[in-house]
């Protein structure tokens, strides 16, 4: 194992932490996980980065882990770099990935989820004292054709809910291809009655979400939605 951390700044004459000067320098490095972050909030920003080898990690940790755990593999990698703008923004740029991860045994029994690839990105900001929360641009890929990208705002409201005002565009749910992820787990076949030929996916142009989550007014416009279920198609 081999460990340094070094922080800077962190205490001034106001009791809250100042976000604007603290600098941190912190590496870990240990059988299947690499951790670093460097720099700070001003100037050139923070970059930090996390690599998991996921059998590596959970075979130095089986000690410590649950005997019946399942067992796990393949390659999350995180990555994040933020700086503050302007009106007290913290600006931020971040992509988690992964990489042909199985999960089997243990609970699952004779069943198994995998292997998977992922990619998550998302690029905005977020206010803390506004309690809000900014998304320029964000995408998710799953396996090779399952996709959708967003933007939007979402705010802290009073009590629990949260507003948010979302759109999400260029959708695409391959059921083929989750359904060989979750197919195991699925009370029924997503995909029955499909030719093994025909388009077997749900899409849509553009999804709008408005209101407060999860239990307040919200609301939910679909633009060019389209489900070539077998026989039938909904638009």
């Amino acid at each position: 194992v081999d460990l340094t951390l070094s922080v800077k700044n962190l205490v001034d004459t106001t009791p809250a932490i100042p976000l604007k000067t603290v600098w941190v320098d912190a590496r870990c490095t240990l059988p299947g996980l690499d951790v670093s972050f460097s720099g700070g909030l001003s100037d050139m920003g923070i970059h930090g980065r996390v690599d998991l080898d996921l059998a590596t990690l959970t075979a130095a940790a089986g000690p410590l882990l649950p005997p019946d755990l399942p067992a796990v593999s393949g390659a999350i990698g995180w990555v994040v770099q933020a700086h503050m703008g302007a009106e007290e923004e913290i600006r931020y740029d971040t992509t988690l990935s992964g990489d042909r991860i199985m999960v089997s045994g243990g609970p699952l029994k004779e069943r198994e989820i995998g292997p998977v690839g992922f990619r998550f990105a998302q690029t905005g900001s977020v206010a803390p004292e506004r309690r809000m929360l900014a998304i320029a641009k964000g995408v998710l890929r799953l396996q090779n054709n399952t996709r959708m990208g967003w933007e939007g705002r979402m705010r802290q409201a009073d009590g629990s809910g949260i507003e948010a005002d979302l759109s999400i565009k260029d959708m695409a749910l391959d059921l083929k291809e989750l359904a060989e992820i979750g197919g195991p787990f699925l009370p029924m076949d997503i995909t029955k009655g499909w030719s093994p030929e025909a388009a077997q996916g749900v899409t849509a142009e553009q999804v709008n979400i408005s209101g407060v989550l999860p239990a307040g007014d919200a609301r939910v416009r679909l633009k060019g939605w389209n489900w070539p279920a077998p026989n039938r198609s909904f638009r």
